[in-house]
């Protein structure tokens, strides 16, 4: 069934610039408005809105538009060090940690890696929303010109026991984990988990299911 695999990570090396993690991270592409969009670029010169969702010019041509931009800022972050790519292949885990409205404290568990792409007619990714054509053109774009997937899919998977969780909470390490407070009141913790044990055992417990799209089904299709 899901066919789950580690893969090396361009991620932030907050060491490389003078600045919180909260000041270069941003929301989903497609629900950043225009005034957000403008709030994010003048929050830090290497926020990620500026690879995920460059700003439209008038000036704009073949040349040089919004997905020619993205590609430079991220070829030049590299270059800097402000971004880096991780040595070896991992799982990355992702926890976010809230209040809800009842002031309970709740975390969401969950981890990024890479998935075989599947027809839904396979039954093995699962949507539940139909698509246009034009955010599909959008990413497919941006993806082209930064050879690089920039946003992930947010994907559903059934874990009753918990089994994943408690395999990748095992690898957190304080040397490697990242973490952000959101302006929506989310912490959210990230780290990877290079261990070969601990993702042989994750990706087997996916192989037996399939998975359904929460979010993200224009950039699944892309």
């Amino acid at each position: 069934m899901a066919d789950v695999r580690p893969f090396r990570a361009i991620r932030y090396r907050t060491d490389a610039f003078n600045a919180p993690l909260e000041a270069v991270v941003a929301p989903p592409y497609d629900v950043i408005d225009d005034t957000e969009q403008s709030a994010l670029y003048a929050r830090h010169p290497k926020n990620v809105v500026r690879l995920d969702l460059n700003e439209i010019k008038s000036s704009d041509d073949a040349e040089n538009n919004r997905y020619t931009r993205a590609r430079r800022h991220l070829m030049d972050w590299l270059a800097e060090g402000v971004l880096g790519i991780d040595e070896k292949p991992a799982i990355y885990a992702h926890t976010q940690t809230f209040v809800d409205e009842s002031g309970r404290e709740i975390t969401r568990r969950g981890f990024l890696a890479r998935i075989r792409l599947a027809e839904y007619s396979e039954g093995i990714v699962l949507p539940h929303e139909r698509t246009l054509r034009g955010p599909k053109e959008d990413r497919l774009a941006l993806m082209k010109a930064a050879e690089c997937n920039l946003s992930p899919v947010f994907l559903l998977y059934e874990d009753a026991e918990s089994k994943i969780d408690a395999a990748l909470e095992t690898q957190q390490t304080s040397a490697e984990t990242m973490t952000a407070n959101t302006a929506d009141g989310i912490q959210h913790t990230l780290w990877p988990v290079f261990d070969a044990n601990i993702q042989r055992v994750l990706a087997d417990h996916l192989a037996k299911q399939s998975v359904l799209i929460a979010d993200g089904h224009h950039r699944y299709e892309t």
